[in-house]
């Protein structure tokens, strides 16, 4: 008989989304160009990655970007146990998840909260994710 491996995934509380969110107003609010931005599960760590595509990334470069969220996190009071710079990943706006979310689910500039689960985009599977915006 063959053993089944159950396997919990690590869920998306309110208190992430809600950080999320208030965490791209503040970047907004700084001018910090942030056209794409969604939550991401990662089923082979299972782990959420808050993800931030960004076209500074191609001008100021990674430091730079993560130096902004860092100067918002703080500016929000967020803790580091609670939303950390390790949980975000900034992407350039030519990384192939940015291109195809955009052209697979476009928001336009405001901010939402779209669940798009169990699908496939540009041949990778997303098991979970929660989109605030895909405008690139």
């Amino acid at each position: 008989m063959a053993e089944e491996t159950l396997v919990i995934k690590e869920p998306l509380t309110n208190e992430m989304i809600e950080l999320g969110a208030q965490l791209v107003q503040k970047l907004d609010e700084m001018q910090v160009p942030i056209p794409v931005a969604m939550w991401l599960f990662d089923s082979e760590i299972n782990a959420w990655h808050l993800i931030l595509g960004s076209p500074q990334l191609a001008t100021i470069g990674p430091l730079g970007v993560y130096g902004q969220i860092r100067r918002a996190l703080e500016t929000l009071g967020v803790s580091r146990e609670t939303l950390s710079l390790q949980m975000i990943r900034a992407l350039a706006m030519n990384h192939w998840l940015v291109k195809k979310l955009s052209a697979t689910v476009p928001t336009g500039p405001g901010l939402f909260r779209i669940r798009f689960t169990k699908d496939i985009m540009a041949g990778h599977i997303v098991d979970d994710a929660l989109i605030y915006r895909s405008a690139a």
